[in-house]
């Protein structure tokens, strides 16, 4: 599914980090939401690589959450790359993982939290850091 960040997101993030729009690399790209387990991730980064001249990116490019989790729990695979000359992020992952991410989403939404940047009460990070785990 194709995504565009918005507009809330890309000021807050440019706020919070400091960071350039010109070198923010998330505000266009894709999402692929994998029916399979972490191979099936693994395996379309791979074809991604080596099948799509057109889409260039490098090992420095790939954000392995999935490996290294944020301290909510988040998992996915990202890539930050480049096609004609636009950078564009993909996020690869597993069904179990968009449900979670999309279950943060709501509990933000439910209760003015913002769990999916860590900041809610300790025992909701908690829980969703292990339900997160349950998940893949």
């Amino acid at each position: 599914m194709a995504r565009a960040k918005r507009l809330p997101s890309i000021i807050k993030k440019l706020v919070d980090s400091q960071t350039r729009l010109s070198i923010m690399a998330d505000i266009a790209g894709c999402r692929v939401v994998l029916d399979g387990g972490l191979d099936d991730v693994y395996r379309l980064k791979e074809r991604l690589a080596t099948h799509h001249r057109s889409l260039m990116f490098n090992a420095s490019d790939v954000y392995d959450y999935n490996t290294h989790p944020q301290p909510t729990g988040y998992r996915a695979l990202h890539i930050h790359a480049t096609r004609d000359q636009h950078r564009v992020e993909i996020q690869l992952r597993t069904r179990g993982q968009h449900s979670w991410a999309e279950l943060v989403e709501r509990w933000d939404r439910d209760t003015g939290q913002d769990a999916k940047h860590g900041n809610a009460d300790e025992a909701a990070l908690r829980s969703l850091s292990e339900l997160a785990a349950e998940l893949g």
